[in-house]
């Protein structure tokens, strides 16, 4: 669907795979979501990761369940749809050509 509205997307399925994503793709990101299908503590450390290597891109979090928290994301959802993510973040600068990386 952002695709289709000429953003740009890049996902990647697992976290050592996003670890293992060069440097530039991510410091080039103006967001980054992180899907609900990882155990909670595993979603946390990925968001205290890039909180910690790029505290300037805002970081979503997919909430499995209304009860989740992960107080050092940008904004977080339990929606599925992309705008909503982008709503999370809303009073952030968030440039016209989006790059959304989900990990999983």
């Amino acid at each position: 669907m952002l695709e289709s509205r000429g953003y740009h997307v890049t996902s990647v399925l697992g976290n050592d795979k996003a670890f293992g994503l060069d440097a530039a793709v991510i410091a080039a990101a103006d967001l980054i979501v992180i899907g609900f299908s990882a155990p909670y503590p595993v979603r946390a450390a990925m968001i205290h990761w890039f909180k910690q290597q790029y505290p300037n891109i805002p970081v979503v979090a997919q909430r499995f369940h209304s009860a989740e928290s992960f107080p050092e994301a940008d904004g977080g959802n339990v929606s599925d749809d992309p705008h909503v993510w982008l709503m999370a973040v809303a009073p952030q600068k968030i440039n016209i050509r989006l790059q959304l990386t989900t990990y999983n």
